[in-house]
C-alpha cells in the first residue's frame, strides 16, 4: 500500500496533493457538521489517505505518529485537568462562602429554616466533603 500511496503522491505532484487535501478535508467538515453519518466513513478515509501519502513522502513512521498522539492527548488532559482545577477552586469558594453563611447564623434562626434549606446546607457541605477529597488526591499526586 506504501508504494501506491507514493506514485499516486508523485504523478501528481506535493502542491496537488496539499490542495486535495484542502478540499478532502472540507469535505470531512462539511459531511460532520451535517451529521452525515454514512459519508462520515468514506471523507474520512479519503483525508487518511492523503495524509498517509505525506506520511511517506516525508517517510514518517508510524511509531512517530502514535508517540506525538500520545504526547499531544496527555498534554491535552492536563490542560482539562488544569481547567477542571480551576472550576472546582470557583465551586469550592461558593461553597465555602454558603457554609459560613450558614455557621453564622443562630440556631434559632436555622431552626426556622425549612426542611428543603436544611437538605440544600447538607448537600452542599457533602459536595465541599467531596472536593475537598479530590484536592487531597490532586496534591498527592503531584507529590
Amino acid at each position: 500500500m506504501n508504494d501506491s500511496l507514493l506514485t499516486i503522491f508523485n504523478t501528481y505532484g506535493k502542491s496537488h496533493q496539499v490542495s486535495k487535501l484542502l478540499e478532502e478535508v472540507g469535505e470531512f467538515i462539511e459531511t460532520v457538521m451535517n451529521e452525515d453519518k454514512e459519508n462520515i466513513v468514506k471523507e474520512m478515509a479519503d483525508v487518511m489517505v492523503l495524509l498517509k501519502q505525506f506520511q511517506y513522502y516525508y517517510d514518517i513512521s508510524d511509531k512517530q505518529i502514535e508517540e506525538t498522539m500520545k504526547f499531544k492527548i496527555n498534554r491535552q488532559l492536563k490542560r482539562i485537568e488544569s481547567e477542571n482545577d480551576e472550576i472546582l477552586d470557583e465551586e469550592e469558594f461558593e461553597e465555602i462562602r454558603t457554609i459560613e453563611y450558614f455557621a453564622d447564623i443562630s440556631d434559632k434562626e436555622l431552626l426556622d429554616l425549612h426542611s428543603e434549606e436544611l437538605v440544600k446546607i447538607k448537600n452542599k457541605i457533602n459536595q465541599l466533603l467531596k472536593n475537598q477529597k479530590k484536592i487531597i488526591e490532586r496534591l498527592n499526586k503531584e507529590n
